[in-house]
């Protein structure tokens, strides 16, 4: 869907550049767009939708503040994403079409202690 004129996209998934760094696919000083691209798929990011790096400061996976760049997008949704184990909740509820699933999903979350991601992807199981 194209974006309106100054419509805001939601980006809610984020890979620091001071962590993509650590793997073995980087090379000095960045990597060409298609490896790039791979490492971004690899590890969450929508690479089929609008995304952007940026030079900001934030907190990176291991917790660091750091000033760097970083790549703003959208976690994917697909289901091999969400089976890796390193999906998060979004990625789950943001994956189902039905409308009403995903609202009631969201209602339990305010009523649901911890067990709510174990029943979340109960419900989304086999999307």
């Amino acid at each position: 869907m194209p974006q309106r004129k100054g419509e805001h996209i939601r980006m809610n998934y984020y890979l620091s550049f001071s962590d993509l760094r650590l793997l073995d696919e980087w090379e000095e000083p960045q990597p060409d767009e298609k490896t790039l691209a791979k490492m971004l798929f690899t590890n969450g990011l929508d690479i089929t939708r609008k995304y952007e790096v940026v030079f900001c400061k934030h907190r990176n996976l291991q917790s660091y503040v750091v000033d760097d760049y970083r790549v703003e997008g959208n976690e994917r949704t697909d289901s091999a994403w969400r089976h890796s184990g390193a999906a998060s909740l979004s990625a789950f509820l943001d994956s189902t079409k039905d409308l009403f699933l995903k609202e009631d999903l969201r209602k339990m979350s305010r009523q649901s202690g911890e067990k709510y991601f174990e029943k979340v992807k109960r419900a989304l199981e086999g999307d």
